[in-house]
Parts: structure tokens; C-alpha cells; sequence
């Protein structure tokens, strides 16, 4: 059988940082003039991500130059924030920054990351040669002002090669007429603290784009449960499933980690999206029309976008595995802009 082991409430917005942006020029001279704010990031217990709240970074601060402009962001990994490279589903706490052309042309953009060593945060800096981290930064088409969750291969833009314990790192990218992408900074594995800075600059004297942190999503349900002990491929009914009821004009994220025992191994996991019965939306369906799927794959992470529900939807939600690995737990966990309901069907 499978339980509900965590559920946590949504509804609650969390705690909201600053929101506020600067543009280039007049205004990149005003944030340079009037110093930098404080990164207000809270401290979190290292661990599973049994509760998934990203930290805010800093709103970014800039100059404007003669040759163009430059927004100098300063950041840390610390907490929760320090989620690690690509290849670990807590890659997503790591600080986002998303810039938007306002140009009416395509920019040329550079990103350089730099580490400062001498303020390393973290207990075990003395093991990194210099006191340095492995560090780099990818880049993603964004089309929401939301955080990022999702991290597809076909999205990305360009990232800074293979990660180095130098004390920076450089990339570039053409930024289309109207385009927006979200940055992200990080070392290669969670837990790693340290402060940093992030240059953003483009080309050309008349360039102009926005540079600002993301909106959080302020509706979350979080799920932790055991997998079957066994599973015959095809038998939906062995599988958790979950009622979702999504309001009217919503956007919703749907993210489905394993959870490695002491084996450490990955099993093949799926994740569907499909419609109830009609008869009783609290019984549990045999058979099953995917409205939408994530293919079974060796993956610690998969992940559902159905978009943004014009009208009110009710969906179950299957996290499936092909072949139980003895030991191994998930954890599914459900993002929205307004608030959604999410219960296990027994």
C-alpha cells in the first residue's frame, strides 16, 4: 500500500522578498549610486528536499557604462539556496535571475560569475583547492516571470562549459528582440556555500533590458509516500494516485523525485496526468486515458506542465514505477499560481 507520509498546506504565500527590478540606463545609475541591498536569504537545514520553499536571492543592483550596460548582481549559495548543478533535482532552490530585451533589437549579452573565495561560508572549503568551488551557470528560455522549475534540454540557451574551481566564469548569448531568459548560478553540488557576483552586460550603448529575481509560486502541496512493493508494468491500480482540482486560470507544475535508499539505485519511473471516473471522482480508476505522460525513464526527477487551466479541472495524478527498488521513496510535489487541492486516493 501507499500512504501519504508528509503533506504540507498550501494556500500561504511564503514570506515575499523584493520584487524590484532595474533597468538600464538612468535607473542602472540610480542602484549604482545608492549602493547595494542586502540578500535577506534565510539559512536552511542541509537534507532532502522534503520541503520544497526556494529561497529569494537579492534584487540585482548595476552601473550603466559608456559601452553599454552592466547590472552587477551580488548572491550566495547558502541553505537551500546552494542546490547544486543540473544533475541534481535540487538544482531549482539555486538563485535565479531573469533578464527581458526591452530593446528593439537583438542584444548581445555576457554573463560572468565570480566566486569570492576569501568569504567561502562553508564548513568544508578548506577540502576545494584555493578555497575554491566548482562553479558555472546555464541559461533558459523563460516565458513566465515565475521561478523556474523546469529545465528541459530544448530550452536551454548556452551554459558556461564544464564546471571549474576557477574564480570565474564567462558565457554569451544573443538575447532576442523581446526575449527572456533566466540565469542560473550555481556550484556543482548542493550544500556548497559561498558568496558570488554576477555580471550582466551587453554589447552595445543602446541596449536595454530589465534585470530581476523571480516571482515565487505562492501555492505548493507536497506529497512523500513508499512506492509498491511490487508493480506489474501496465497495472494502474498498484500505482498512488491522487485527486487534483485545479480552480480557473491557473498555472500548474507538476514535479515527481525519487527518493534513493540505502541501495542508491534509480528505478523507472512515469508520471501521468489523467481524468477520473465520472461516476466517483474519489475511487480509484483501473483503466486510464493519459491526458498527459513523462515516458518511464531512469530519471531522479520527472516532471509535468499541463499549462495554465482556462477553466476548472479535476485530474489524477499517477507517479508510477516499473520495478520497486527496495528502499526507494517519492516525493510529489505540486506547484500553482492560485491555490489547488491535492489528496491521495485510497
Amino acid at each position: 500500500t501507499t500512504r501519504a507520509v508528509q503533506q504540507h498546506p498550501i494556500g500561504q504565500a511564503p514570506s515575499t522578498s523584493s520584487q524590484q527590478s532595474y533597468h538600464s540606463t538612468q535607473q542602472l545609475a540610480h542602484a549604482a549610486s545608492t549602493g547595494s541591498a542586502s540578500t535577506g536569504v534565510p539559512s536552511s537545514p542541509s537534507g532532502p528536499p522534503l520541503s520544497r520553499v526556494p529561497t529569494s536571492p537579492s534584487p540585482p543592483t548595476g552601473t550603466s557604462s559608456a559601452i553599454g550596460t552592466e547590472v552587477v548582481i551580488h548572491g550566495e549559495w547558502k541553505g537551500k539556496s546552494s542546490g547544486g548543478c543540473v544533475n541534481y533535482p535540487t538544482f531549482l532552490y539555486n538563485p535565479q535571475y531573469i533578464i527581458t530585451n526591452t530593446s528593439a533589437e537583438a542584444t548581445q549579452i555576457t554573463l560572468t560569475l565570480t566566486q569570492r573565495p576569501s568569504q567561502v561560508l562553508s564548513p568544508n572549503s578548506g577540502s576545494q583547492r584555493g578555497g575554491r568551488f566548482s562553479i558555472g551557470m546555464a541559461v533558459y528560455n523563460h516565458s513566465s516571470g515565475n521561478r523556474a522549475l523546469l529545465f528541459k534540454q530544448k530550452n536551454k540557451v548556452v551554459n558556461s562549459g564544464k564546471f571549474t574551481n576557477k574564480e570565474s566564469v564567462s558565457c554569451e548569448f544573443q538575447l532576442a528582440m523581446h526575449g527572456r531568459v533566466v540565469v542560473i548560478p550555481s556550484t556543482f553540488k548542493p550544500g556548497e556555500e559561498a558568496p558570488f557576483t554576477l555580471s550582466i552586460a551587453s554589447g552595445t550603448s543602446t541596449a536595454s533590458f530589465e534585470c530581476s529575481t523571480p516571482a515565487e509560486w505562492t501555492h505548493k502541496q507536497f506529497f512523500e509516500g513508499d512506492w509498491p512493493a511490487a508493480r506489474q508494468s501496465g497495472s494502474w491500480a498498484s500505482s498512488p494516485q491522487y485527486l487534483l482540482t485545479v480552480p480557473p486560470n491557473t498555472k500548474v507544475v507538476v514535479l515527481l523525485d525519487q527518493l534513493l535508499g540505502k541501495e542508491g539505485q534509480l528505478g523507472e519511473v512515469a508520471l501521468y496526468l489523467a481524468y477520473p471516473n465520472t461516476e466517483d471522482l474519489h475511487a480509484k480508476i483501473e483503466n486510464m486515458r493519459a491526458v498527459d505522460m513523462v515516458k518511464a525513464a531512469r530519471n531522479i526527477q520527472v516532471c509535468l506542465e499541463p499549462g495554465v487551466c482556462l477553466k476548472s479541472m479535476t485530474y489524477v495524478v499517477v507517479p508510477c514505477v516499473n520495478q520497486a527498488i527496495e528502499g526507494n521513496r517519492y516525493l510529489l510535489s505540486v506547484f500553482a499560481t492560485q491555490t489547488v487541492a491535492l489528496e491521495l486516493l485510497e
